[in-house]
């Protein structure tokens, strides 16, 4: 009995250290933290470019408020306001397309290294699986057969 317990603690630990050590493993891991790269950079260039955005979007105001406070007429007031607006509407409009690729490269990323990393550990589960199926029945075969069953040479006699 310890014989087969012992057997059984060896199997696992063989099977686990397969699965972690598989290549086949250890490349799908590695391409999803490549994958993770990749999207970390597109988020922090889009967020590095919204930022500037922002604060050019504060100087403006500021520029606007500076040339309304110093204006003699309404006339320029009106025209610093449009010459503000138009900056604004430009500064949106890019924002709006900044999101609109960012979020398309980052489906097109998750949705290509989710299925590559689907693939290959569907790959490795597969190979895994047919390793401990012949596994466990080396083990039945050191044990003596299933429990409740005659060993397969007391049977045949």
């Amino acid at each position: 009995m310890l014989g087969t317990k012992y057997a059984a603690e060896r199997f696992a630990t063989d099977y686990l250290a397969k699965a972690m050590l598989n290549p086949t493993v250890i490349n799908g891991v590695e391409n999803m933290l490549t994958a993770q790269s990749k999207l970390l950079g597109s988020f922090e260039e889009a967020m590095s470019s919204w930022m500037s955005r922002r604060r050019e979007s504060l100087s403006h105001v500021q520029s606007l408020l500076d040339r309304m406070r110093n204006s003699k007429d309404i006339t320029e007031v009106w025209q610093a306001q449009q010459e503000w607006m138009a900056g604004e509407a430009r500064r949106l409009a890019e924002d709006a397309s900044a999101f609109s690729n960012t979020m398309v490269m980052f489906t097109r990323t998750a949705t290509q290294e989710i299925e590559e990393t689907r693939r290959v550990f569907d790959k490795t589960g597969r190979m895994l699986g047919k390793e401990m199926e012949e596994a466990g029945e080396e083990l039945l075969k050191a044990a003596g057969g299933k429990p409740g069953t005659m060993p397969r040479n007391v049977a045949a006699s």
